[in-house]
């Protein structure tokens, strides 16, 4: 006959925790911290330090974003795998950097470039990068970041954005169906460069034809319409030959006797 264990499944699902003894001594140490920005106008989110953050979209009218505060130490769990329902106390520091770690010095990433996406999958400028500081985060030491600081996040964000809208544009002139979910993302980079949206009201996606006046995709080199080569080499062409049959035609309208009256 089995007995039941005292406690019975509640007590088999304990987990065995010193992660709140460490956050109280860690409370009596007066730790500085460091802050976490965007400038750009998505939201950010980041897995650093064992839980998600959300770093917030800059408002429109201001250079950055709230800063998003975490302590220079941070604490974290992870389960020891051990039978016993033992969780572990990971302390890690918030910015990278080299640390001593017993004899060896090493290089070791922060919880603030883990937020961020720094060492991710694919951290390169790239249009599909989990890398958030091509999307205008960073991080600062100081609650009110540096000139230098937010200048060098502006940068970044405007490299992206003139990627993604020159993938848009190539899109469009290539006439490849997009979807409606995937626009918006086009749009955003447009309107950040302030450029034309790549897609939207028919005012501001289309042209007219220069010579036939009907409408064309904005950008475009042909007409689908007349059918003629609408770049500016073509457009500048067709108006000289214009004004060479104009001018012939002046002349022969002229009555003659007339001419050089």
């Amino acid at each position: 006959m089995l007995v039941p264990v005292q406690g019975g499944v509640a007590q088999l699902q304990k987990r065995n925790r010193t992660i709140h003894e460490a956050e109280a001594n860690l409370a009596l140490v007066d730790l500085p911290q460091v802050f976490i920005f965007n400038v750009g106008p998505r939201e950010w989110r980041g897995v650093g330090g064992g839980k998600e953050w959300k770093i917030p979209a800059c408002p429109k009218g201001t250079r950055y974003s709230a800063p998003v505060a975490l302590p220079m130490l941070c604490l974290s769990e992870r389960d020891l795998a051990d039978g016993g329902n033992n969780l572990d106390t990971v302390m890690d520091a918030a910015l990278s950097g080299t640390r001593k770690i017993g004899k060896e010095v090493k290089h070791v990433m922060g919880v603030a470039d883990d937020i961020i996406g720094k060492n991710s999958t694919s951290p390169s400028l790239d249009v599909h990068t989990t890398n958030g500081e091509w999307f205008g985060v960073f991080v600062s030491e100081s609650e009110e970041p540096e000139e230098a600081e937010i200048e060098e996040a502006e940068a970044k964000l405007r490299q992206m954005m003139d990627l993604i809208y020159a993938q848009g544009s190539e899109k469009v002139q290539a006439g490849e169906k997009v979807s409606m979910m995937d626009r918006p993302r086009y749009n955003e980079a447009a309107a950040y460069l302030g450029r034309p949206p790549l897609w939207g009201s028919l005012d501001h996606t289309l042209d007219q034809c220069p010579e036939c006046g009907e409408d064309i995709r904005r950008g475009a080199n042909f007409c689908k319409h007349c059918h003629q080569a609408i770049d500016a080499g073509s457009i500048a062409a067709r108006q000289k030959k214009r004004e060479r049959e104009a001018s012939k035609l002046a002349k022969e309208d002229v009555p003659t006797g007339e001419v050089g009256e």
